[in-house]
């Protein structure tokens, strides 16, 4: 969620602070390279961290995953990486119109972190925060990835899984990439790229 919200749509204002975002809009490269790189970026660094996290409460806590469970729980995360690529471009489009990334980052993050399973079950949210939860892919590869490595998993319901989250790939890349060249291309016809 960090990556999508923070990596991503955060780093068109960082440049703009920086004082590099027209010198970058510039060059002959894409403008999706800027977000793309400092997704890179974090998905490696937030990876490492991850890795040393589950090495100290193995040791620690003694968690016990399941082992045939991780090469698909690696595969329902990569499809959530995917569609949370799509929403931080779309976040980072925003952030070209509305100038201070900070705040619709915080708001897309506290969002994403009240419809994601990460704390509590999903069952404990209203009804319409649990139908409002199926748009975003942290909710179901939260769920499938807990099946497979920690609970007994059912080859229906994660089959349902996959295929919810690779409609979501589709839509949120469509959406994501559709935004940003929409709002890029307005902020340079309107002249506020380069105002803050």
């Amino acid at each position: 969620i960090g990556t999508a919200v923070w990596a991503m749509g955060f780093s068109i204002r960082k440049e703009q602070w920086y004082g590099t975002l027209e010198s970058i809009y510039v060059t002959p490269t894409s403008r999706l390279s800027l977000v793309l790189g400092m997704a890179l970026h974090s998905v490696v660094h937030q990876s490492l961290g991850t890795l040393f996290e589950v090495g100290v409460i193995y040791a620690v806590f003694g968690l016990a995953l399941r082992i045939e469970g991780i090469l698909p729980a690696l595969l329902i995360f990569a499809l959530m990486m995917f569609a949370l690529g799509g929403f931080g471009i779309f976040i980072s489009s925003l952030a070209l119109i509305f100038k201070e990334g900070w705040i619709i980052s915080e708001g897309f993050h506290s969002v994403l972190m009240i419809l994601s399973p990460v704390a509590y079950p999903l069952t404990v949210l209203p009804t319409i925060a649990q139908q409002a939860s199926t748009v975003f892919p942290t909710a179901p590869a939260l769920v499938g990835m807990r099946s497979f490595l920690i609970e007994n998993y059912n080859p229906e319901i994660l089959g349902n899984i996959f295929i919810h989250l690779l409609v979501l790939d589709a839509a949120w890349i469509v959406f994501g990439v559709l935004i940003f060249y929409l709002t890029d291309s307005y902020v340079r016809k309107s002249g506020t790229l380069g105002k803050y």
